[in-house]
């Protein structure tokens, strides 16, 4: 057993049995100071004051905090990092006035990194993912979902999906893996949306499933994208094979992806976004358990303006997981750099990189059984 000792504050204690927070529960914060933590076989143990410390026996190994701070390891449970290449280029575009939509009309945004994993092998892929993956460690992140979506071929989402677990299978960080074949249409299949479905659920998903190389199922419903029926189709596909659902959705217009089904990604910062938030907020009553995700960041790269405000977050639609995303669109965002600029406090900080991102990953047994939250 490791004990660490005289931590001058221990970050991050909730009650027992609770698996999330929402709304004006993400400003509580609960530490301890002047505390222990146990650790066996690499879970949390036990904590307590530092008078209440056990006695260290001959086998255990003891870590003097010496007055630190012991807080949880930030969880991203939402990125695209498994890409080749970057697109740097398109930010000339995005200061010339053009929107996302409109570079994704022209064959660029995604299609572009499609073409660039494409041409990319699957060592060199795996390189410049775990790279990434080991600055977010090194910057305090333990775990981690990784998107693909950046393939659009049934080979080529394959070959980011063995990525993701060789990944899973080598990195110290938890890694959960979310097929996302129905990110964009890919360019082959240009003009015949609905053929492309067809490949997403008929080639893709069983291949995913079959080889197990994911845990959740993702889909783009927004405008210019994919529609809430064909957003339907894929989810219900990947459940046959156990993926749990996650939507993108409202980012671009009221898309109608709210109120699907699922996990969900919820209102970007434009006027119609906002419009979509109130509506799946009083027309759509979502389902309990719902988790969603606000991102701040989102809104500057996309140029839509400020972001989703705390009234929106404290409206009780469910978790609110409130960061930037790793993101080729956003320049690559990582954590720590989770609310700078904005209102949020330290706390809602806190819980929105860590708690409730657990949550969503469905990793509840990373916490103490007592409730402390690792």
């Amino acid at each position: 057993m490791n004990i660490i000792t005289n931590i001058g504050e221990l970050c991050g204690i909730v009650p027992k049995g609770v698996l999330r927070k929402q709304g004006s529960e993400m400003d509580e914060l609960v530490t301890l100071k002047d505390a222990f933590l146990t650790v066996r076989d690499g879970r949390i143990a036990g904590f307590g004051s530092m008078k209440d410390c056990p006695v260290p026996g001959m086998d255990d190994e003891v870590t003097d905090a010496r007055g630190g701070m012991v807080m949880p390891a930030f969880c991203d449970s939402h990125t695209h990092i498994c890409y080749a290449g970057t697109r740097e280029r398109e930010f000339i575009d995005k200061i010339h006035g053009l929107s996302y939509e409109e570079i994704a009309a022209r064959g660029g945004g995604i299609l572009n990194s499609a073409d660039l994993l494409h041409s990319t092998g699957e060592d060199e892929l795996f390189r410049q993912t775990m790279a990434r993956v080991d600055e977010m460690i090194a910057k305090g992140t333990g775990a981690i979902e990784i998107k693909s979506g950046y393939g659009l071929t049934v080979e080529d989402e394959l070959k980011m999906l063995r990525v993701i677990r060789r990944i899973k299978e080598e990195s110290p960080a938890t890694i959960k893996a979310t097929f996302l074949g129905a990110h964009a249409v890919g360019r082959a299949y240009s003009g015949r949306q609905e053929e492309y479905v067809d490949l997403v659920c008929k080639e893709m998903v069983p291949a995913v499933g079959e080889g197990k190389l994911a845990d959740f199922i993702d889909v783009f419903c927004d405008e210019g994208f994919f529609t809430p029926a064909q957003t339907e189709r894929i989810i219900l596909a990947g459940q046959e094979y156990g993926l749990r659902a996650k939507i993108h959705a409202n980012e671009l217009a009221v898309s109608g992806g709210v109120q699907v089904s699922g996990i969900i990604l919820l209102p970007r910062p434009t006027v119609r976004t906002r419009e979509g938030f109130h509506r799946c907020r009083t027309g759509h009553r979502p389902r309990l358990g719902l988790q969603s995700w606000l991102f701040p960041f989102r809104g500057y790269a996309l140029r839509h303006g400020d972001g989703v405000h705390q009234d929106e977050a404290d409206s009780g639609t469910g978790v609110q997981c409130m960061y930037p995303e790793f993101s080729l669109c956003h320049g690559c965002l990582r954590h720590p750099r989770i609310h700078y600029g904005r209102k949020e406090s330290e706390p809602d900080n806190h819980g929105s990189a860590s708690f409730t991102g657990l949550y969503s990953l469905l990793l509840p047994d990373t916490f103490h059984p007592e409730g402390a939250a690792i």
